[in-house]
């Protein structure tokens, strides 16, 4: 029953460890530590629940507890790691791991008395095993070999414990470096050539070989390690063999057939090859070094292996500084250039070059230096291209520190004399910076400006090159510190520099900064600005000269007036002369057209537009083009600053005047009132002029709503009054004489209670009456009628004018008169001579009454009635005329009527005559008083008849009432 149940056990204990052995990964280490250590207390609890166990159980608990020696380890290391190094310090390491050393402790204790107590038990070599492993792994290994001794007096023949007892005193006498008897135990375990470790085995047992320098032997192990490791039924040591083979080539001073071996056995050799050398090169032996690197270096071609061939060279460089090869370090250094030229290095290979590339060529720097000291200035030029080729190649190498290699040749150079190759490598030294920030490269730039600068003072540059650096050494001075006084200084240097060469770009921008950063050196930046300008005057600059000038009067550097004013002067001296040579030429077209560009292009100040302007609207008046003139001088006056206008007022005020010689009334005003507006509030020569002009002128071209309006400037601009007031008078007389009434009773309601206007009114107002008499304009008529009849009643009327309303009186009487006399000859169905003969005499004395009555009118000599009445007789005798002419005598013979329309035709000729009189005596009337109307033509009958008579109207009445004088 017990042997039963022990079979049990082991088969799941077995299984459950067998279970437990599987792969895990390492972040499961909490889970899987729970679960053996869960297996294994359940394990020991079961066997102990048995009760009394014999050996085989007592055997399997020692086996479990040395499991849970190493569970307990694994936790208390855990702890050990998290804790505090202070808790570490106060309780020592010890402590931490004495739970597990307990146990060990117990656990070999039970070994013995297990021992002790069955010492026939067919398992005690077992025991001794696991004693020996425990005391290895926990117990310091001081009784290890004693245990395994043990395992071997007492296991039984063939048992396979005693292979894996040999092995472990081979590994512990290794460990102890007792290397004779770790090689005789290992002889017996190699002979197991079926143990799967058996590679492993051969490995270790040629390092204690290499240690006893049989390095024949040794190497014959590692040679059967590698065959047997290709075989998967054994642990394969290929990596480790392959490792070896350098360390025992070296050793065994078989340089050759190493090469060999791994040119033979390995598609890429070159990492065991590059350890070879190094080991080669450790040992002194340069020629064997140099086999190996050339064997690594060729199949790395061989294979286009780009990184191999940088760590072979990079091994190189190592090795010809140690061995102070110097030449050939020089020649690696440049195939390493080229290296880095067709493939970039990895970071971990550029930093490796970086670093010894520059701790050789610093202590090449100093030699170089050293040397020219200590020759009196010479030195070795080679040892110093060569100085120089290495920082060309660091530059390469290492690209992004191209400026302190470059930095660093300019130091070289400088210090044994080379002045122009040093300014040129300080130079691209500062060109491969410009990027850079940071206070290291920013210690850099400085130091190299510096440097830079210094050696422009020692080299014999010819001028135009010194220029040239200084430039380039200035600009980046400003330009990486534009506040620091050493560039407060070179701002103005480098301003001229660049001015000195026309570069008036890289001036602009020097002195923009200067200005940006030093706003309180304004004196000596307007000396800038003026050398500046000076130059622009000289090449004609006229489009920079007005940019600059636009900013001076905004109050730019605080320029004072009468240097502006001169720019201004100078600038429009360029801009003109070509434009005056146009004029000269006759060429007036095209002098128009540059002054209008000028005038339309925005990069000039507004005087220089004025002037264009200006120069324009003159040039088309000479022309004779008073509308474009006019266009033009008001763009010159919306330009113009007032005082400028001032000056020229004179010259516009010319204007105004020819506009008006020219027929041009509309335009003369127009300029007369804008100057008049511009002036009104100050006192200037010829205001009253523009007064005048502005109104009168606006009279002749018919714009009397104009005129009007430019009345209201009289006393908005302090004109004199008289001047007002004989405007006035013009306008009303004006207003008048053109019949434009609306404006004038307008007028009038708004004058009519100055007296000095009223003799004006008056005389205007009769003539009204007059006219609109004629004209059939009853309301306006009776209401011109009423005014003046008020002004009698009133007294108001001087005695010439009411002498006026007297004839008006007479006149409408006989008007009436004449209207209410009807002349009609009697109509028969036959013809009665004598009744007819009666009518017709009764309508011609009633024709002769009035006709004495009219004369009678006319004889007292007005003007105004003696027309109108010649107009009414002539109207009547032409009636009277007509209808005789066309009576025909009704029921009579043919005969008759002719002979009757002859004789009555005598009679209507004759009345027709009289009317043609009378016409004629209206005509006369007209011509000898001057009197001026549209009407006239109602006398005149026809324009045809006009021209039949060669009728025209006096001159003097064509012109306007101003010339009249308006009131009289």
């Amino acid at each position: 029953m017990k042997a039963t149940i022990l079979l049990i056990l082991l088969t799941v204990s077995n299984g459950i460890f067998a279970q437990a052995k599987g792969p895990e990964k390492n972040d499961q280490m909490s889970k899987r530590w729970h679960t053996l250590n869960n297996l294994i207390n359940q394990e020991i609890k079961t066997i102990k629940s048995i009760g009394r166990i014999g050996p085989k159980l007592q055997h399997r608990l020692l086996e479990l507890n040395s499991e849970r020696i190493k569970l307990l380890k694994e936790q208390e290391n855990q702890v050990f790691l998290s804790s505090p190094k202070s808790l570490i310090k106060e309780k020592g390491k010890d402590w931490f791991f004495r739970k597990s050393f307990a146990l060990f402790k117990k656990v070999r204790n039970d070994g013995h008395k297990l021992i002790n107590e069955f010492p026939r038990f067919r398992h005690k070599a077992g025991i001794f095993y696991t004693l020996a492993l425990n005391e290895r792994d926990y117990g310091g290994d001081k009784k290890t070999e004693f245990y395994l001794l043990q395992v071997l007096k007492h296991a039984q023949k063939g048992d396979k414990i005693i292979h894996h007892a040999k092995t472990s005193l081979a590994e512990y006498h290794y460990n102890q470096k007792n290397y004779k008897t770790a090689i005789r135990y290992y002889d017996d375990v190699v002979q197991n050539t079926k143990d799967d470790w058996y590679t492993k085995h051969l490995y270790n047992q040629a390092w204690c070989l290499l240690k006893e320098r049989q390095y024949e032997k040794g190497i014959e192990n590692l040679r059967t390690a590698f065959e047997f490791s290709k075989n998967p039924n054994y642990v394969s040591v290929k990596d480790q063999v392959l490792e070896a083979f350098a360390v025992f080539f070296v050793h065994g001073n078989q340089i050759s057939e190493g090469i060999a071996f791994y040119l033979g056995n390995l598609k890429d050799p070159t990492d065991y090859l590059i350890s070879m050398a190094r080991k080669t090169a450790n040992k002194g032996l340069f020629k064997e070094t140099r086999d190996v690197i050339s064997a690594s270096l060729g199949k790395a071609r061989e294979l286009k292996l780009h990184s191999k061939e940088v760590d072979i060279r990079l091994l190189e460089l190592e090795i010809y500084r140690n061995f102070k090869k110097f030449d050939l370090h020089f020649e690696t250094s440049l195939a390493l250039q080229q290296l880095q030229e067709k493939k970039a290095f990895s970071p971990e290979q550029k930093e490796d070059a970086t670093n010894k590339l520059k701790s050789l060529v610093n202590y090449l720097q100093v030699r170089v230096t050293k040397n020219r000291k200590a020759s009196n200035g010479e030195y070795d030029k080679k040892l110093m291209k060569e100085v120089i080729s290495y920082f060309d190649i660091l530059s390469t190498i290492d690209a992004e520190n191209k400026d302190s290699y470059n930095f660093f040749s300019g130091e070289t150079h400088f210090a044994v004399g080379n002045f122009k190759a040093a300014a040129d490598f300080y130079k691209s030294s500062i060109e491969n910076g410009l990027n850079k920030k940071g206070k290291e490269a920013d210690d850099l730039r400085r130091k190299t400006l510096n440097s830079f600068l210094a050696t422009l003072g020692k080299s014999d540059f010819d001028k135009k090159q010194d220029d040239q650096y200084t430039i380039f050494a200035y600009e980046n001075h400003i330009k990486f510190w534009p506040k620091d006084e050493k560039s407060r200084v070179i701002y103005v240097k480098l301003y001229n520099l660049q001015l000195g060469k026309n570069n008036v770009d890289g001036a602009l921008g020097t002195f923009n900064l200067y200005n940006k950063t030093y706003k309180q050196d304004a004196e000596i930046q307007r000396g800038m600005i003026t050398h500046l300008m000076d130059f622009y005057i000289k090449t004609k600059n006229s489009v920079a000269l007005a940019q600059w000038i636009e900013k001076f009067e905004k109050g730019f550097l605080g320029f004072k007036r009468d240097y502006v004013e001169k720019a201004l002067a100078i600038l429009g001296q360029i801009l003109f002369e070509q434009y005056e040579g146009l004029e000269k030429a006759g060429k007036k077209d095209l002098a128009i057209k540059g002054y209008q560009e000028l005038y339309k292009d925005e990069r000039y100040p507004n005087k220089i537009k004025a002037q264009s302007a200006y120069n324009a609207s003159v040039l088309y008046l000479e022309m004779a083009q008073t509308e474009k003139s006019f266009e033009w001088v008001q763009y010159s006056m919306q330009k113009h600053q007032f005082d400028d206008l001032k000056k020229l007022l004179p010259k516009m005020k010319g204007m105004a005047e020819r506009y008006a010689f020219l027929q041009d009334f509309k335009r003369s005003a127009l300029l007369s009132k804008n100057l008049l507006s511009k002036f009104c509030s100050i006192e200037i020569e010829g205001k009253n002029d523009l007064y005048i002009s502005a109104v009168h002128h606006h009279l002749l071209d018919g714009d009397y709503r104009t005129a009007v309006h430019n009345t209201q400037l009289g006393s908005k601009c302090g004109i004199d009054q008289k001047e007002s007031d004989n405007l006035n008078k013009q306008i009303i007389g004006h207003l008048a004489s053109h019949r434009h009434y609306r404006e004038f009773f307008d007028f009038y309601n708004k004058h009519k209670g100055n007296e000095l206007y009223f003799d004006t009114f008056s005389a205007h107002l009769i003539n009204i009456y007059w006219d609109t008499k004629f004209t059939s304009q009853p309301k306006l008529h009776s209401s011109v009628s009423n005014i003046l009849m008020n002004w009698k009643k009133q007294n108001k009327l001087p005695e010439i004018f009411a002498k006026n309303l007297d004839f008006m009186d007479q006149y409408n009487q006989f008007e009436k008169l004449v209207n209410s006399i009807k002349f009609n000859l009697p109509k028969f169905e036959k013809f009665d001579q004598e009744k007819f003969n009666l009518a017709l005499e009764e309508n011609l004395t009633l024709l002769q009454s009035i006709t004495k009555d009219g004369e009678a009118l006319i004889k007292q000599g007005h003007k105004e009635m003696t027309l109108l009445t010649y107009s009414l007789l002539e109207k009547q005798y032409q009636r009277m005329a007509k209808a005789i002419e066309t009576y025909t005598p009704a029921g009579m013979p043919n005969e008759f009527v002719v002979g009757f329309k002859k004789h009555m035709g005598q009679l209507s000729g004759n009345l027709m005559e009289k009317s043609h009189s009378y016409n004629s005596g209206a005509r006369t009337v007209i011509e000898k008083n001057d009197i001026l109307s549209f009407n006239n033509f109602k006398f005149i009958k026809t324009h045809q008849f006009v021209e039949k008579v060669n009728y025209r109207y006096p001159a003097s009445r064509l012109v306007s009432t101003a010339d009249l004088g308006g009131d009289q």
